[in-house]
């Protein structure tokens, strides 16, 4: 599983969305509620999560109706919690309804809805729709470079996007030229310690593997390796990613006790983020599988492939 990264971005409450005594309650309670959303979800506990942004939207409907920033907001985040699980499809109407009430109520230029576009264009990308996405990457790229600039993250994310879907579409020149120019950026803005660096040092080295450029993938595995350490924590659905890369990497270029080691200890790490009963989790444990069975050790390969096809016959059927 080659499993490619971006940054997420959680907007944090709106103070005072109106004047009025009541109308200032009110959003503070809808402030307070979107904070206890975003710890559930940094625990993980996205159950919670969804319910308690339910109740935000709500409050805010109520309060200021649907065409409203304050609405919009809740909305905006209960899509980020679906993209946080990797349910894209699941996040596409939440993404699409923001866009349009920040649109109406806030107008293109302003940063929210311009984030906006830049998720929109994101899960188009995910879903596998890349000639909805490179428009509207397009479309933000320009934007933001005017503001907030070149040299910003905002827009470096906007670049980094446009790479990913370059590398899909196989167009590896231009997706290079993006990710080399998004990296350029991040090591100057926020940082080389920070999570967006690693993020475009993994995906660069994905599009290298893959072009065959093998001198220059470990390298920027083991930066971002590294980072990610440092930033996320070895049990996080990041570092865990980053080891799976650099096992498929390995095996890839022959370096099979490598290989194995990272493959092990990634399947671990994907059982401990997610659970055994996650597709994810399947897809490490079938690149486990293949590995033993590339190297003729079938009766492991066999035990594993069996694990996975239970998973999976629990999970879809």
């Amino acid at each position: 599983m080659k499993h490619f990264l971006f940054a997420l971005h959680f907007c944090l409450p709106l103070s005072l969305f109106a004047q009025t005594p009541d109308s200032i309650t009110v959003a503070k309670e809808v402030d307070s509620l979107i904070q206890v959303c975003l710890t559930f979800v940094k625990q993980r506990n996205i159950d919670q999560a969804l319910q308690v942004i339910e109740t935000a939207k709500d409050k805010a409907e109520a309060a200021f109706g649907k065409m409203s920033a304050a609405y919009a907001n809740c909305v905006h985040n209960q899509g980020m919690i679906y993209i946080t699980i990797g349910m894209f499809k699941n996040a596409e109407p939440f993404c699409i309804m923001t866009k349009d009430i920040r649109e109406k109520v806030l107008g293109k230029e302003h940063p929210d809805y311009v984030l906006s576009l830049s998720y929109l264009a994101t899960l188009h990308k995910e879903l596998g729709e890349y000639d909805k996405a490179e428009p509207l990457a397009l479309e933000v790229k320009e934007i933001r470079a005017k503001t907030p600039g070149i040299e910003s993250r905002e827009y470096a994310i906007t670049v980094h996007l446009l790479g990913t879907v370059y590398y899909k579409l196989g167009q590896y020149e231009k997706s290079e030229s993006c990710f080399l120019e998004a990296k350029n950026v991040f090591a100057k803005t926020p940082g080389k310690e920070l999570p967006e660096y690693a993020i475009n040092l993994t995906n660069l080295a994905a599009l290298y593997n893959d072009w065959g450029k093998y001198e220059k993938v470990e390298g920027l595995y083991l930066e971002a390796k590294s980072i990610q350490e440092k930033f996320a924590g070895k049990e996080s659905l990041e570092y865990a990613s980053t080891l799976n890369n650099l096992a498929l990497f390995y095996f890839k270029t022959g370096q099979y006790i490598k290989a194995k080691q990272f493959y092990i200890e990634a399947n671990r790490l994907f059982a401990i983020v997610f659970g055994k009963e996650h597709e994810y989790y399947v897809y490490t444990l079938t690149n486990l599988a293949s590995f033993y069975y590339e190297i003729g050790q079938y009766g492991k390969a066999e035990l594993l492939f069996l694990e996975a096809g239970d998973i999976m016959e629990k999970i879809s059927g």
